[in-house]
């Protein structure tokens, strides 16, 4: 739920003509939620499961969470523009 959140405040803030910074705070806020949840879904008793995939599943997660903030942000850009605002 929380990275919906951060996904439509990158949005609105690309809608908003909001400086440019905003797409690199909200691509961080939601690559860090991710890594977060993928961390936290890879904890076992006894620790981590695999540990030898877990930095790739890390960097995927920060990659991806960075992507789609950004495409966010310049899809909110695009709206902004149609829309006239």
């Amino acid at each position: 739920m929380l990275a919906y959140l951060i996904i439509l405040a990158a949005t609105v803030a690309g809608m908003m003509q909001v400086s440019w910074l905003a797409a690199p705070v909200c691509a961080c806020l939601l690559a860090l939620l991710l890594a977060l949840e993928r961390y936290n879904a890879s904890l076992s008793p006894s620790g981590l499961e695999d540990a030898a995939g877990e930095p790739f599943a890390t960097m995927t997660s920060l990659a991806n969470g960075s992507m789609a903030a950004t495409a966010a942000f310049l899809l909110g850009r695009a709206t902004g523009w149609l829309w006239g605002i």
